[in-house]
This record gives C-alpha cells, sequence and structure tokens, in this order.
C-alpha cells in the first residue's frame, strides 16, 4: 500500500500518478529547454547585427531590429523559467514518496540519535547542579537555625538542630544515601551522585 494525498491507495495507482508526474516534467522541461535555446539564439544573432550609422538612411528601424531581437531573447529566457519552476515541481511530486522514505531512514535517525546524546549527557551534570543545590540550601538552613537557636555551643545541640530541621521539611535520616564511589551524601531520590555523577543502583 502507499499513501497519495492522504489517502492510502495501491501500488498501482501510485505508479500511475508517478509515470504522469515524470511525463508532464519532461514535457515542461522540454518546452523551457526550447525557449531558453530561442532566446539565446536570438541574444546572439541580434548581438552579432551590425550597428547602423546613423548618417545612413534607415538607420532607426535597423537599431531598432538589432535592439528588439536582443530583448526579445531576453525576454524568452525569461519566460522559460515558468515551465522550467512547472518541470521542477512536477518531478519533485513524482519522486516524493521517495524523498519522504530518504528523510524517514536517514534523516530521522541522525536526529533522534543527536536528541538521546543530548538528554543522555545532560541528565548527569542536571542531577549534579539540583544535588548540589538542594545540599546547599539543606545545610544553610540547618546553619541558620542553629545560629537562630543559639544552641551553636556544642556538636550534640547542633546534630538535634539539624535533625529537627530535616524531619520539619519532611525528610528524616533515611531520606539519604551515600554514594558508593566518593561517599557524599545525596537525597534518597536521586539517580546520579550530585559529586561525582555515579549512577546510583
Amino acid at each position: 500500500m502507499a499513501e497519495l494525498n492522504g489517502n492510502y491507495v495501491n501500488e498501482q495507482a501510485h505508479q500511475k500518478g508517478k509515470a504522469f508526474f515524470k511525463k508532464g516534467a519532461m514535457i515542461a522541461g522540454l518546452i523551457a529547454l526550447a525557449f531558453l535555446i530561442v532566446g539565446i539564439i536570438l541574444i546572439v544573432v541580434g548581438a552579432n547585427k551590425k550597428v547602423p550609422n546613423m548618417l545612413e538612411e534607415g538607420w532607426f528601424e535597423a537599431d531598432s531590429s538589432r535592439t528588439g531581437t536582443i530583448f526579445g531573447g531576453i525576454a524568452l529566457i525569461a519566460f522559460a523559467l515558468i515551465p522550467g519552476g512547472v518541470a521542477l515541481a512536477m518531478l519533485v511530486t513524482a519522486h516524493q514518496r521517495d524523498i519522504l522514505a530518504y528523510e524517514a531512514s536517514s534523516v530521522a535517525p541522525v536526529v533522534g540519535e543527536t536528541v538521546n546524546y543530548i538528554a543522555d549527557e545532560t541528565s548527569p551534570a542536571i542531577q549534579k547542579v539540583v544535588g548540589a543545590v538542594s545540599t546547599g540550601v539543606a545545610e544553610g538552613v540547618v546553619k541558620a537555625k542553629t545560629a537562630l537557636a543559639g544552641n551553636s555551643n556544642t556538636n550534640q545541640n547542633a546534630g538535634q538542630n539539624a535533625q529537627q530541621n530535616a524531619q520539619s521539611a519532611g525528610q528524616t535520616a533515611s531520606a539519604v544515601k551515600y554514594c558508593q564511589e566518593c561517599g557524599t551524601k545525596n537525597p534518597r531520590r536521586a539517580k546520579f551522585c550530585s559529586n561525582c555523577g555515579r549512577k546510583f543502583e
């Protein structure tokens, strides 16, 4: 089955449409080529005509004929762009399925691999940044609360304040885990170490 204009049709109908567009492209291309060749010939003929002397009789008609021939050739070359564009459009339409199949098989996998590479490479870095920020914020809150409470005289009081702060934020001692590679404390939900980037099992 093939797809043509959004409708699924059989392969025979697709090949028939493809042959029609290829034939139309060939006809339009030949018309454009004919205009181009005739235009070039007219320009060459007009340029090779003798430039009339203004003192001779009939110089104006001769000069007008020369100029008209050159401009006629230029106009035909410009006009050749119309059937040339039609030929190109019909040729692209005839091979549209082949072009799309090539793009799907060659371009799409490269884009997919690029997206996957970016995701794989940035994920550990993002996890590391987020882990470092969350650890820094938690430590800053503990220090601020300890300083405000005036209980920074002993390590025991500081430890109690840190534990109370973690519990007030909905975190418990089991909400952290340590990296086996570098020993850094990480949130329990972390998939990567915030220090070395090692993936947790």
